[in-house]
């Protein structure tokens, strides 16, 4: 099932975005974000608890303030799991500096599919995650715009608060 633009509750904007502002956003960085290697801390500034550029062994992560940050979360059935060895085998068929923009291209045409029970298709259940997304806006983060799918969720923001408080949210 594809998803219906339009459809109350499901998408949102809290300001207009800017078209330097709506493109896709590499993994690793942002307008404005330093670079690799780079720990992405302002010298001088009170930074809190971000940690800069960091990784927990598979992603690298930058946790700064005032980053961008795209961000799409799932249904733990949208993607089957005799699927899921696909992303393991055929990525080895790339150039190396094509894998990843491979892999993440495969699963959002697979979540887009509307693969799985599909939940958030629910007007009610759309609503509760919007809501949810609304409660921190503005203290943990800038919420810019987002988009309930059926079984996944695009969400722009702009950090205020550390990575480890926000996926608290």
């Amino acid at each position: 099932m594809k998803h219906q633009p339009g459809r109350l509750g499901s998408c949102g904007s809290a300001r207009k975005v800017l078209p330097s502002q709506s493109s896709v956003f590499p993994v690793m960085s942002s307008p404005g974000s330093p670079p690799p290697g780079s720990t992405g801390l302002q010298p001088g500034k009170e930074n809190h608890a971000y940690k800069g550029w960091y990784s927990r062994g598979y992603l690298p992560h930058l946790d700064a303030p005032a980053l961008l940050q795209s961000v799409t979360f799932r249904l733990a059935d949208s993607l089957p799991q005799e699927r899921l060895p696909q992303l393991e085998r055929e990525p080895a068929t790339k150039p190396v500096n094509e894998r990843e923009k491979w892999r993440r291209q495969r699963i959002e045409a697979w979540l887009d599919l509307g693969m799985g029970c599909c939940a958030l298709r629910h007007p009610r259940l759309a609503a509760l995650v919007q809501n949810n997304l609304l409660y921190f806006d503005g203290s943990r983060y800038r919420l810019l715009a987002w988009c309930v799918m059926p079984n996944h969720v695009h969400v722009l923001i702009e950090q205020q608060a550390p990575l480890s408080k926000m996926v608290q949210s």
